[in-house]
């Protein structure tokens, strides 16, 4: 019996957003939104596909990734990227981005945390990412991700665990940044990233939803 063949003329279609993903990149790079553009080297859009079922959200780049215009180049992106690796996650399942695209280099919030101001002017890029997207959990590194992301409560009380949320499912995890000067707090993390796996397989109901954080008000 002959073997059924595809047409070899026929190139699948890529997965809906693709196109979109690439545009937002565009966006971002050419963003002269707030006052951080000019204190940094350009803004560092997300990467990964349209599709990915893991959406990574840190709050800023670095200093190493500002310096090389590369995604989560630095130290505690790489912890990330390991962590997620090591509970079998490949990149065509991660999204990664962050919640602003520019370094902030010496400018804080009052409290800590990314500028207010730049969180504003960022916020609706992480829409259209989420959008093109599609992801069916996000990953929130830190705090300030986190509330913004609707979740009230302290990171280290809600580390690790499932929130349902206006952008769906959230998990929230301790920030890279701090982990690498908390080297202790590493094996626990690394832990706590199988929370993803374990909740994609179905293994985690996430409790009620909260209410939303005044940036996505």
């Amino acid at each position: 019996m002959r073997e059924k063949r595809g047409n070899p003329g026929v190139t699948p279609a890529p997965p809906s957003g693709t196109t979109e993903v690439l545009n937002i990149a565009k966006r971002v790079r050419a963003c002269r939104a707030c006052s951080l553009r000019r204190a940094c080297n350009g803004p560092v859009p997300g990467v990964g596909r349209a599709g990915a079922k893991v959406m990574v959200v840190e709050q800023a780049p670095n200093w190493v990734d500002d310096k090389e215009q590369v995604t989560y180049a630095g130290s505690g992106g790489q912890l990330v990227l390991g962590a997620l690796r090591r509970h079998g996650f490949n990149e065509s399942e991660l999204y990664l981005t962050y919640l602003i695209h520019c370094f902030p280099n010496k400018v804080k919030a009052k409290k800590g945390g990314v500028p207010e101001f730049a969180v504003v002017r960022c916020r609706d890029y992480l829409r259209q990412e989420y959008e093109a997207v599609q992801p069916l959990v996000i990953l929130a590194l830190g705090a300030t991700v986190m509330k913004f992301l609707g979740i009230k409560g302290g990171i280290n009380q809600n580390n690790g665990k499932v929130f349902h949320t206006a952008w769906g499912p959230v998990i929230p995890l301790l920030a890279p940044g701090g982990l690498m000067k908390r080297m202790n707090d590493t094996p626990k993390f690394i832990t706590q990233v199988a929370a993803i796996r374990t909740f994609l397989d179905g293994g985690q109901s996430p409790p009620p939803y909260l209410e939303e954080d005044k940036w996505t008000a």
